[in-house]
C-alpha cells in the first residue's frame, strides 16, 4: 500500500514538474520567438527547412496531451482498477518519460547556445523517451486493454497520443540531427510510410487504434500546409491523407456492417 502511495504521488509531480516547465518553455518570450515546437529552434537557421516540420499550430496537440495526462492523474485514484492499472500497467514508467521529458524542453531551451551538440543530446534523449513510452503503450495494449470508457479516455488515449506524437518528433529530430536526411525524396518516402502506418492501425490490427491513427493524420495535415509549395511533399503528404482517411471510413462502415447484422 506504500508503494502504491508513493508511485501516484510520483505521477502527480512529475505531471506537476512537466506541466510546468512546457509551460515556461512555451510562454516564455526567448522560446516563443523560435521556430520549432511553438517553434522552438531560431527561425534564422536551416531548421525552418525541415521538410517533416509540421506547420506551427499542429503542436498545440500538447495541450490535449497535457490535459489527458491530468485527467490519468486523477483518475489513479478512483477504482480498484484504475489503481492496478496504474501500478502495474503504467509503473514508474511515465514518471521516468515525464523527466526525459523535462530534459528533452530543457535542451531545446540550450540550443540555441550551442546547436550542434545540444541537437544530437536533444534526439538521444527524445529516443530514450520514445522507448520507455512504447514500454507504456505496449504493456497497456497486451495486458490492460480499456473495459469502460473511462479507461479509454483517461489511460489508454494520453499514452497513446503521448507515444505518437512522441514518435513523429523523434523523427523532427533525426532530421535536423542529420541533416543527410532532410531531402525531398527521402522525406517522401517517409511521409508515405507514416501514411501505410496509420493505415494499419486503424485497418489492419486486430485491435484499431485510432488515437495513433489520428495522430499521425494530423501531424500529415501539419506537414501538408506548410509545404504546399513544394509539390512532392504535398503530394506525399496528401497520398498518406488520403489513405488514412480510407482506412477511417471502412473501420467505420465494418462497424455499420456488424452492428447492423446483430440487429442493432
Amino acid at each position: 500500500m506504500c508503494n502504491d502511495i508513493i508511485l501516484k504521488v510520483s505521477n502527480l509531480i512529475a505531471f506537476i514538474l512537466l506541466t510546468a516547465v512546457k509551460g515556461f518553455t512555451t510562454f516564455n518570450n526567448k522560446v516563443a520567438n523560435n521556430d520549432f515546437l511553438l517553434e522552438t529552434y531560431n527561425s534564422t537557421t536551416t531548421f525552418t527547412n525541415v521538410y517533416l516540420l509540421p506547420k506551427q499550430y499542429t503542436f498545440g496537440i500538447w495541450g490535449l496531451i497535457y490535459i489527458l495526462l491530468a485527467g490519468f492523474v486523477l483518475y489513479q485514484q478512483w477504482t480498484e482498477k484504475a489503481n492496478n492499472v496504474t501500478i502495474h500497467g503504467v509503473s514508474y514508467h511515465f514518471c521516468i518519460a515525464a523527466t526525459l521529458n523535462i530534459i528533452w524542453l530543457i535542451l531545446i531551451w540550450f540550443i540555441q547556445e550551442n546547436e550542434k551538440l545540444f541537437i544530437i543530446i536533444d534526439t538521444l534523449v527524445i529516443t530514450t523517451l520514445f522507448v520507455f513510452l512504447y514500454f507504456i503503450y505496449d504493456n497497456l495494449e497486451e495486458h490492460y486493454p480499456p473495459e469502460t470508457l473511462t479507461d479509454r479516455i483517461f489511460v489508454h488515449a494520453p499514452f497513446k497520443i503521448y507515444f505518437a506524437w512522441t514518435f513523429i518528433t523523434l523523427i523532427i529530430n533525426f532530421w535536423i540531427a542529420i541533416p543527410t536526411l532532410n531531402t525531398i525524396i527521402i522525406s517522401s518516402i517517409t511521409l508515405v510510410y507514416l501514411g501505410f502506418m496509420g493505415l494499419y492501425y486503424v485497418d489492419y490490427r486486430k485491435k484499431a487504434d485510432l488515437f495513433i491513427t489520428a495522430t499521425i493524420a494530423w501531424a500529415l495535415v501539419g506537414i501538408a500546409i506548410k509545404h504546399y509549395e513544394i509539390l512532392p511533399i504535398l503530394a506525399a503528404s496528401s497520398f498518406s491523407i488520403g489513405m488514412i482517411l480510407g482506412g477511417v471510413l471502412r473501420y467505420n462502415y465494418d462497424i455499420y456492417i456488424i452492428y447492423n447484422e446483430k440487429g442493432f
